[in-house]
């Protein structure tokens, strides 16, 4: 899109299983910006909401929020563009949360809302153009954070599906062996093993699996206490060192960690490899705080263990910083004001 056609200013946010972000666009730039955590108690879904409003008028002027032509909004799955709600998202608190007739309420403006990662992909797409790619038409981006989710641009045409919500890869079923639950309440999920919320269980259901002795049974470790310790163990490996020390998060004992990554290396590429085979993408973008932190990791267990049944795409991390979303919920902005436009010339 170019920048002559993109309305001055935007108002983008993007509503996280983790953060709240919201940014001031102008032309197709981010001229503010500001993140606070998602809300994590409260009487109902109402709270996310109130919370995105409170985000927008403390950290935007008041001519801002009057100048701006319309909000875009991202947000995790699944939602119900006919009532303007999410439902049943697995990472937030409450099953209803109204998100639409909320903020037009407040800001008396257009509201465009749109799943997290098609946003995210038309924010690689339509802002980024794919870093260095040289095909547009075939991306899929994938946010792996405290859930996974992907975007899917194929043939030139972001895919949506019957209620906008194609793409929730987070629910491939990929393993049978260590019946993982997801926080869907389903077993056997990508999002359920390789999630930032999901890999701790995972870790641990590793753990019983192969009899190893968890000291940590009380209190999980976090993702990146696994990852630290995954790192930790492939250098000494790389160095020649030994040892038969716990790793931080006092579970078992050397190779606990490198093991673990290779089951987790195992899942993803069994994720991935179905998104290959469903869309055959020219390039798959990684995005969220577990991708980003852990990008070199991941990217190598996949290729490790993918299957080769269809040419496999370039797959690296976004250079957007996390805000590909941002990006993405104030392009579908202008793509809806100008569909708009274009109706009521007819």
């Amino acid at each position: 899109m170019a920048k002559e056609s993109f309305p001055d200013p935007i108002i983008a946010v993007d509503m996280g299983g983790s953060n709240l972000r919201v940014a001031l666009f102008k032309d197709d730039t981010i001229v503010r910006y500001a993140k606070v955590p998602t809300p994590r108690e409260g009487s109902g879904g109402e709270i996310y909401s109130e919370a995105v409003i409170d985000l927008i008028r403390s950290n935007l002027t008041a001519d801002d929020i009057a100048s701006a032509k319309a909000l875009g909004v991202s947000v995790p799955g699944p939602y119900n563009p006919e009532k303007g709600e999410l439902i049943h998202s697995p990472n937030l608190l409450f099953p209803v949360v109204p998100i639409k007739a909320p903020l037009e309420n407040e800001f008396h403006k257009p509201v465009f809302v749109m799943n997290d990662c098609n946003c995210g992909v038309l924010g690689e797409v339509g802002i980024d153009g794919a870093g260095d790619h040289s095909d547009r038409n075939n991306v899929v981006y994938i946010s792996m954070s405290t859930g996974i989710g992907c975007g899917v641009i194929a043939d030139g045409r972001l895919l949506l599906g019957n209620t906008g919500n194609a793409g929730e890869v987070g629910h491939l079923f990929v393993d049978d062996v260590y019946s993982v639950r997801c926080s869907c309440g389903h077993t056997g999920h990508w999002e359920g093993y390789a999630s930032g919320r999901g890999i701790p269980h995972f870790f641990r259901a590793y753990c019983r699996k192969n009899q190893i002795p968890m000291k940590c049974s009380a209190i999980l470790p976090t993702a990146a206490d696994i990852f630290a310790g995954i790192k930790e163990e492939l250098k000494n490996t790389e160095s020649g060192a030994d040892s038969d020390a716990a790793g931080a998060d006092g579970c078992g004992g050397f190779g606990v960690f490198a093991g673990f990554y290779e089951e987790l290396s195992k899942v993803n590429a069994r994720a991935v490899s179905s998104i290959i085979a469903a869309y055959s993408p020219a390039v798959i973008i990684l995005d969220g705080s577990v991708a980003i932190n852990n990008g070199e990791l991941i990217i190598a267990g996949i290729l490790k263990y993918i299957d080769k049944y269809l040419p496999t795409p370039e797959i690296r991390l976004s250079r957007l910083e996390g805000k590909a979303p941002l990006y993405g919920a104030a392009y579908n902005c202008a793509l809806s004001l100008g569909r708009q436009q274009a109706t009521e010339e007819k």
